[in-house]
This record gives structure tokens, C-alpha cells and sequence, in this order.
């Protein structure tokens, strides 16, 4: 088959507004979804700030053809969000691979957008790039890596729970004692700031470390701000 480029959206909102989302979406030509739980590490002022009214969190994560990415970007972008009713953070990135099977499943059930509609800009920083940071860390270690993230710059972060389901045991893995069970911190940073944090947690809190902290970074093509 040709191949397709495809798109995957992380998306952080108020618990119990994770239905509402998906509902959107799927409106909008983006129909596959997996939806976990998960909570927040910003501060009081920084909810505030980004509208949220608690720590608890939906987590969506969403892939679907490029073309059906850019139709729900724009319908984030502009006054349509708003049938929403929920408020949070939406993060675009770019799938490198992916099974034929399940990128069949999705084009089928995602449908042709062809829709055009009027958007504005994602975010105020419209001009500089963005970085998913995800941390993955033993259980409660979460507090002391986010201080150390702020501490570099980071605003907030959004925990989700996770566990290790690598071929390995965690015993294994290069020789290191580790948890089954973990922690996943995802962090969006500007390009000023992401390598520092990045440097800063693993210096502090890395895989030799009690935390034994894992680190990636993605670019983000999109950062569409929710309210």
C-alpha cells in the first residue's frame, strides 16, 4: 500500500473531560484513540494559568493521517474548540513507523478530510519550537525530578503511571536493579529550555540514580493550547 505519513496527538485535559475530547475529535476525521489517567505537577499559579481546575488528568493519545492532524490543529486553533468544554494542552507529533496492519485500521476508520477551516495561530510562542520531554522513573521518585526540572526551566509536567514490560526482567536491564512499576513525567519545554532540564534531570536523577530516570525528547510539530 502507498505509504501514508502519520501524525500522533498527546493530549492533557481535566479529568472526566477526556470523553468530550474524543467526541471532538472523532467530529474532526481523527477516530483512533487510547485514553489513560494521569495527574499534574504544576503549581497552583501555573493551573491557573493553563485553566486547569485540579492535579487529575485525562490522557489521549491519538494517531491519524497527516491530513486529518491538520483539519483537527486548525479546529483547535480557532473559536470551534469551544464546544469542547475542557481546558489543557495538545501536542502534535510526527509517527516515523508503524505496523501496515494497524496504519490500514486507521486510515479505513479515520475517513478522507477534505474540509477546509480558518484557524489562528496554536500558541502565544508561535515562534519557537516545542519539546515533548518524557521522564521515566521509579515510583516515587516524581517530586524530586520535577523540582530539579523547574529548577531548569521547566513550568510543569503532566505523571502518568506506567510499568516496565521490556523483554528483559528489570533486573536485568544492563546490569541495574529496577522497578517493575513506574512513573512516565511528560514535560512540554521551548527549544531554550528543553536541553537543559533534559541535562539536569539526568545528571541528578538518571539511570544510575536511586530514581533511575530514562529521558527522551520529541520535536513538536503543534502546541495548541485548550480552554
Amino acid at each position: 500500500m502507498e505509504r501514508t505519513p502519520m501524525k500522533i496527538a498527546l493530549t492533557i485535559v481535566e479529568r472526566g473531560r477526556g470523553k468530550g475530547v474524543i467526541d471532538y475529535y472523532t467530529e474532526l476525521g481523527v477516530t483512533c484513540h487510547y485514553q489513560c489517567v494521569g495527574r499534574g505537577t504544576a503549581s497552583s499559579e501555573l493551573m491557573d494559568t493553563f485553566g486547569f481546575g485540579t492535579t487529575e488528568r485525562d490522557v489521549i493519545i491519538s494517531i491519524a493521517p497527516e491530513l486529518n492532524m491538520r483539519h483537527l490543529c486548525k479546529g483547535l486553533s480557532n473559536i470551534w474548540r469551544r464546544s469542547i468544554r475542557a481546558k489543557g494542552i495538545a501536542v502534535v507529533l510526527d509517527l516515523k513507523a508503524m505496523s501496515n496492519m494497524m496504519m490500514t485500521a486507521v486510515i479505513t476508520k479515520s475517513g478522507n478530510v477534505t474540509q477546509e477551516m480558518n484557524g489562528g495561530e496554536a500558541m502565544e510562542e508561535k515562534n519557537k519550537s516545542h519539546h515533548l520531554i518524557l521522564i521515566a522513573v521509579d515510583q516515587g521518585y516524581t517530586d524530586e525530578v520535577m523540582n530539579t526540572a523547574r529548577e531548569a526551566g521547566a513550568r510543569g509536567g503532566t505523571v502518568i503511571r506506567a510499568r516496565w514490560a521490556g523483554g528483559q526482567s528489570p533486573e536485568q536491564f544492563y546490569g541495574i536493579t529496577l522497578q517493575g512499576e513506574k512513573e512516565i513525567i511528560a514535560i512540554v519545554a521551548t527549544e531554550d529550555n528543553y536541553v537543559p532540564i533534559m541535562e539536569s534531570v539526568n545528571r541528578e536523577h538518571g539511570i544510575k540514580s536511586d530514581a533511575h530516570g530514562s529521558i527522551c525528547s520529541l520535536l513538536a510539530e503543534e502546541v495548541m493550547r485548550i480552554n
